[in-house]
């Protein structure tokens, strides 16, 4: 997975929070914490051969994302869909049937502890043209006023947000499956971003189609000196 560097330095209100990065888009990949670690994942060809037959045919997109085991090696296990969409229409196992497809560096090169665990997401169909930014996010865009525990603690936190992204290149459908610290109110900091990502959609064959996308902000603190 690409990530787009933003410098976000502007502070807004006495307890300023600022988010540092945002990923970009991919049909397939591992998103937070440990996309930066990532060795191997489906291809398209191996994608779209697991569109669900049913799904195909009716050339109905669809979304899903979940959590695995990763063991030392990189390998993952014991993988379970956090995220179907639609429910019910197979795109859920069309993912577990890729997760031998996804693999991480191995721990010794990164020093990730044994029992971590990751999440992976597919969208289907692979579009020709990905999604692009209708209206770029600039310095300050996601600088926000923190809840009073998470400034306090000074440490960053992680949160990933997964949206739908529709035909007119808005996020909808948004809901936060991780975030680390738990409890500091970070994902309610970031769904409130959702409305201000701007896109241009995905297209396949010429016309817009729906993606899934799994968004990480990492979150930091910026404390005064007096």
């Amino acid at each position: 997975m690409r990530w787009i560097g933003l410098a976000l330095v502007a502070m807004l209100g006495p307890l300023p929070a600022c988010a540092q990065e945002i990923r970009g888009w991919a049909p397939a990949g591992f998103t937070a914490p440990f996309d930066d670690e990532t060795a191997q994942v489906p291809t398209r060809e191996e994608l779209m051969a697991a569109w669900p037959k049913s799904a195909a045919a009716r050339k109905l997109e669809g979304d899903a994302l979940a959590r695995c085991k990763v063991d030392l090696t990189g390998a993952l296990s014991d993988c379970q869909v956090v995220v179907e969409r639609p429910a019910r229409a197979g795109f859920g196992d069309a993912l577990l049937s890729l997760a031998s497809h996804y693999r991480l560096a191995p721990a010794a090169e990164s020093g990730r502890p044994a029992d971590a665990s990751v999440l992976i997401d597919a969208s289907w169909p692979v579009p020709d043209t990905r999604p692009a930014w209708r209206v770029e996010p600039k310095a300050g865009d996601f600088a926000t006023t923190a809840s009073p525990r998470f400034w306090r603690s000074g440490q960053p936190g992680v949160v990933v947000m997964n949206c739908l992204l529709g035909l007119q290149g808005t996020l909808y459908d948004c809901k936060v499956v991780f975030q680390s610290p738990e409890g500091m109110g970070l994902g309610q900091m970031t769904l409130r971003f959702a409305p201000y990502l701007l896109y241009k959609p995905a297209l396949l064959d010429g016309k817009p189609v729906r993606i899934g996308v799994s968004l990480p902000f990492r979150w930091g603190t910026q404390r005064w000196r007096w």
